[in-house]
């Protein structure tokens, strides 16, 4: 499937590429950022009029991964709400401060501090959108051998056991949706999803790195 780019200043000048998109193959799934832009994409691929019969199948990429997922018996996991990202993250950072003072090992300026969950959790969000694993974060950053109280090993095992914590419970962070997406592509009724329908993926202003590997695995 070959892939093009198009750029705009408003996205009411693709309106008629749209809908010219959407009428040549009714096969054509949107992908926006968001539920909040579903319904301004309906409006611009009816062109100002309706729909009869089915309606265009416009996704966010969680919807997305929700449908590809289930393509070869699968399920998706359940992803995971702000509140539960930030109570994971003070769960983990909680534990990990209980087994460095165990330890007696020294630690990090303003790691008690109310704010540094958040900070963290930021950390580890933009790692997931990034698709950065552990192992790719510990071969960057360290030798053979790691001091465990620098802030570049605090991050490396706060992000290690955060997914650690989701493995075990079967949950998602929504950062990783993506990623997570592209991964159930391999089945064989998804590659059969995927190479007989044509994506229009609008409305994105960049791609985080994750994103932009879905992009391309659609295009491939």
């Amino acid at each position: 499937m070959s892939q093009s780019v198009r750029t705009y200043y408003h996205i009411s000048e693709m309106q008629r590429a749209l809908a010219e998109l959407y009428a040549l193959n009714g096969e054509t799934v949107f992908i926006v950022p968001s539920g909040l832009d579903k319904e301004l994409m309906l409006r611009l691929v009816a062109g100002g009029g309706s729909f009869f019969g089915a309606r265009p199948r416009v996704r966010t990429m969680g919807e997305f991964y929700d449908e590809v997922a289930g393509l070869d018996g699968g399920r998706p996991l359940r992803v995971i709400d702000p509140p539960d990202h930030n109570l994971i993250v003070k769960y983990v950072l909680d534990n990990w401060l209980a087994r460095m003072e165990a330890a007696q090992q020294r630690l990090p300026d303003g790691v008690r501090h109310r704010g540094f969950v958040s900070v963290v959790g930021d950390n580890i969000k933009d790692l997931l959108a990034e698709e950065i694993s552990p192992q790719d974060m510990g071969d960057s950053l360290f030798g053979e051998e790691a001091d465990a109280a620098s802030p570049e090993y605090m991050l490396y095992t706060l992000y290690s056991d955060y997914l650690d914590y989701l493995a075990g419970n079967k949950l998602a962070d929504a950062s990783q949706i993506p990623t997570l997406a592209r991964q159930c592509l391999s089945g064989p009724r998804a590659a059969e999803f995927v190479g007989s329908t044509e994506f229009v993926i609008v409305g994105f202003l960049s791609f985080a790195g994750g994103q932009l590997k879905l992009v391309r695995e659609l295009g491939e």
